[in-house]
């Protein structure tokens, strides 16, 4: 219960209802999708519900495609220059294209195909 002592304690209170009002008013805007979240915000807001900031972010389409060449280029980076300059050189592309596909064999049959090979070669 709000007393008014002829302070100005009264429009205090109301001052802070109308902030709560605009609070609650600026929730639904975002939670409708009609009010973007800025993304340092989005990253705390899904920090503290336990959320990784990748779990909100498009995975296809024109923004995905770009989310994806950005970890790409972020991960090309970080290798060193030699591998940078083998990944670069259109004559390693057999070689990367037979490492791609090298990478979706189960280990079992890599195991397979060494003993193989190891066998033909002896």
């Amino acid at each position: 219960m709000v007393v008014f002592d002829g302070s100005f304690r009264m429009s205090s209170v109301v001052m802070i209802s109308s902030v709560e009002m605009m609070d609650r008013l600026e929730a639904i805007a975002v939670s409708s999708g009609e009010t973007p979240v800025p993304l340092p915000e989005l990253g705390l807001l899904a920090a503290s519900l336990g959320y990784e900031f990748e779990d909100f972010t498009d995975t296809s389409g024109p923004v995905g495609e770009w989310i994806a060449t950005q970890r790409a280029e972020q991960e090309l980076g970080g290798l060193p220059r030699s591998l940078k300059d083998f990944i670069a050189d259109p004559q390693s592309r057999s070689y990367l294209e037979l490492a791609q596909r090298l990478s979706e064999i189960s280990t079992e049959k890599l195991r397979a195909l060494a003993k193989a090979l190891t066998d033909l070669l002896d």
